[in-house]
């Protein structure tokens, strides 16, 4: 298996379907997540790649990621605002559960998307709630901390 550490701290892995950020140095506070490592595009941040990254701060997710895992950034305390592009279509259990100082949150692309509380039970959130950085924030951390997020 292909795998390394990027100058920034972001250690990866190349899966079938392109590389995966699976952890990130505790000690990282600003991230930029390359779009590209040795050419193959970055599709997915893993359960647990940031858990615990309390000195994160600010985090730049690039449009190839199509999937934020698990308590992808769970426990990161010091987390203000993060950007979901529209390329993503999955977010999992708890991504960020946790993260007391994240109060902004931009979804690109807002509409569409699903909380999955159980197989064939989905919820649709209030767009317009997914539109306002505050809403989408509370939503994210607490109110739909707990369930698998899917767009459609």
């Amino acid at each position: 298996i292909d795998s390394g550490v990027t100058t920034n701290g972001l250690a990866w892995v190349n899966g079938e379907q392109g590389m995966f950020i699976i952890e990130c140095s505790n000690s990282a506070n600003e991230v930029v997540i390359p779009k590209k490592i040795n050419g193959i595009n970055v599709v997915a941040i893993l359960d647990y790649a940031f858990c615990d990254c309390s000195g994160l701060t600010s985090i730049v997710i690039p449009e190839s990621v199509t999937s934020i895992g698990e308590y992808a950034f769970s426990g990161c305390t010091s987390l203000r605002s993060v950007i979901i592009p529209y390329s993503v279509t999955s977010i999992g259990q708890r991504a960020f559960y946790g993260c007391a100082s994240l109060t902004s949150v931009t979804f690109e692309k807002p509409d569409g998307w699903g909380i999955r509380y159980s197989p064939g039970d989905t919820i649709k959130p209030n767009t317009s709630d997914l539109s306002k950085v505050s809403t989408a924030a509370s939503a994210l951390t607490s109110k739909y901390a707990n369930y698998y997020w899917v767009r459609e």
